[in-house]
């Protein structure tokens, strides 16, 4: 999804004049896709928590990209003072493959499955504070590694926090799924991106990965 969409929020800033009525400054930010706290910071700061989608009542869902931002007024308006200034990021010597999602035969009415996302560091510097988000909505989903936890209000959605990723080192999530055969269609290989069933996203920080991995299939044997 990107960046830039049409703005639900707006944040105007005010203040007291000496005459003790209330004044408006001016626009703090009109071009934010959702603004979802707002708070006062040090020195006359505002500090606003922006979201890359809508979200109802602060809700945590799979793609959402939560961060602070800092605005400052400098007498003619406000100016971004600290915080990201966008939702993505480059990480030019990340690279990430992911594998089909491949579900075995059935057994005792079940299938399981098996997805891996493998995120290698290919650069001369560390990447820190990777995460893989998900929402894998045909198995009920859970992870062997690394550390892992639900959404909020995303029911087969979760992150796993994979961390710091050295120079020339690899990290691996992998998910384990189940469900039941009555829930498969049949055998075959199904584009998991067509199928409106799969999310997968790599966050470094508090901002989204530019370039995202190409989904695989999900292979049913």
């Amino acid at each position: 999804m990107p960046d830039r969409q049409p703005s639900i929020f707006e944040a105007i800033g005010f203040h007291r004049a000496a005459n003790g009525s209330i004044q408006t400054l001016g626009s703090v930010v009109a071009d934010i896709r959702t603004i979802q706290d707002v708070k006062a910071g040090d020195g006359g700061t505002v500090q606003l928590q922006v979201s890359n989608l809508a979200g109802s009542d602060g809700s945590a869902m799979a793609g959402q990209v939560l961060q602070w931002r800092s605005y400052e007024w400098v007498g003619t308006r406000f100016n971004q003072t600290g915080g990201p200034t966008s939702f993505t990021v480059a990480a030019p010597g990340l690279t990430v493959a992911v594998s089909d999602l491949v579900f075995e035969a059935p057994a005792n009415g079940k299938r399981t499955g098996t997805m891996r996302v493998t995120l290698h560091n290919g650069g001369t510097t560390a990447i820190s504070d990777a995460s893989v988000v998900y929402d894998l909505t045909q198995a009920p989903v859970t992870t062997t590694s690394p550390r892992c936890e639900p959404l909020p209000h995303v029911t087969l959605g979760g992150v796993c926090h994979v961390g710091a990723i050295e120079p020339g080192a690899t990290a691996t999530v992998t998910f384990d799924a189940v469900g039941d055969q009555s829930t498969f269609a049949g055998t075959g290989t199904f584009p998991l991106q067509e199928s409106g069933e799969y999310l997968l996203q790599i966050n470094v920080g508090d901002q989204k990965l530019a370039t995202q991995p190409k989904p695989g299939n999900m292979v049913v044997k």
